[in-house]
């Protein structure tokens, strides 16, 4: 056998208490998420949505993507990839913050309710 039919196994089976263990997690994080959303946090709602988000879907890459049990390249992939994801949400999100001051100056201004006025009254008609 050549080593590049070695590489096309069927996959990793994994036992049917990992998968329990697996969907229990993911429910007890989904319960955390509720409990959560239920409080408020201020700015902080967004990073720990976002952060429970992240456990989640890493523990499904993980096991049902099957990065745990392949190579360490593609986990290593997986995890450059999220990196960057997150530094692009991270800017993102310190961005906006910036625009909040003249979003809400804009809102109170006379222009803009003349606009939502208009917009009002071509929606009545």
């Amino acid at each position: 056998m050549s080593k590049h039919d070695e590489h096309h196994t069927l996959g990793h089976v994994m036992p049917a208490s990992t998968l329990i263990n697996v969907f229990l997690a993911l429910i007890v994080l989904t319960v955390v998420t509720v409990a959560v959303a239920q409080k408020d946090l201020g700015p902080l709602n967004v990073w720990v949505a976002l952060f429970i988000a992240s456990i989640k879907g890493s523990i499904v890459c993980a096991y049902f993507m099957h990065l745990k049990y392949d190579k360490k390249l593609n986990l290593l992939i997986f995890g450059i990839s999220v990196v960057l994801v997150l530094i692009m949400i991270t800017f993102t999100i310190v961005d906006s913050h910036f625009y909040y001051n003249n979003i809400d100056s804009y809102q109170q201004s006379e222009t803009f309710q003349a606009a939502k006025a208009a917009a009002a009254s071509s929606a009545a008609k």
